[in-house]
């Protein structure tokens, strides 16, 4: 069970890209996007990246995706307003690969963790 505040998306993990399907109202209030802005882009949710997010996270989002695995790390985006979470706690990302009889899905949660 997530809690109330927890952010998340749902993307196809059986269309190239892994389309994002649904997003949030939490996760829209975090990031400044609309559900209809986020809708359909790719769930590495390159639309976020920013000049400080870092190359090396980026490549692991992919190879996360290319061999349908979960994991979770910590990764600098920036929200509409073009402020980094640098302002804000970083994102904390958790990618699981979700298998259903029919279907299968990317279930992203994004966090605000605070620095401690």
């Amino acid at each position: 069970m997530l809690a109330s505040d927890s952010s998340f998306l749902l993307a196809n993990a059986q269309i190239v890209e892994y389309p994002i399907v649904y997003c949030n109202e939490s996760f829209c209030k975090i990031s400044g996007y609309t559900r209809a802005e986020v809708m359909q882009k790719s769930c590495r949710c390159a639309f976020m990246y920013g000049d400080l997010t870092d190359k090396e996270t980026i490549a692991r989002i992919d190879e996360i995706l290319e061999n349908q695995y979960q994991d979770q790390f910590e990764i600098l985006l920036y929200k509409k307003n073009s402020k980094s979470t640098f302002s804000s706690p970083p994102f904390h990302l958790i990618m699981r690969w979700v298998q259903f009889p029919a279907t299968s899905v990317y279930f992203i949660e994004a966090r605000n963790f605070p620095r401690s």
